[in-house]
């Protein structure tokens, strides 16, 4: 990978129409979700959580999407020894130890 674009290799956005995208090599980004979404929280390459348009809290790691949790109104996780606050109004919080 070219060094200008080695710091992207982890680099996800919520696209206008609410899905998630992977950035790719070649200034090129791949759909990652099915659905849309209106929260991402992104931790590594592999792993991040998200709340979808319908207010579920989904966990995408190693290529695959799993629903913990419907109806949520947010969210408390615990990843590496840090908590996060995430909610269905666009926000993340990483909370202080």
């Amino acid at each position: 990978m070219d060094d200008d674009y080695s710091d992207y290799r982890s680099l996800w956005i919520i696209g206008s129409d609410h899905y998630i995208y992977k950035y790719s090599t070649n200034k090129k980004y791949i759909a990652i979700s099915e659905s849309p979404f209106k929260q991402i929280k992104v931790f590594n390459d592999q792993y991040i959580i998200g709340i979808d348009i319908n207010n579920n809290l989904w966990k995408y790691r190693d290529g695959n999407w799993v629903l913990i949790r419907k109806y949520v109104k947010y969210a408390t996780l615990n990843y590496l020894r840090e908590i996060y606050f995430i909610d269905n109004d666009n926000l993340v919080f990483k909370m202080k130890s």
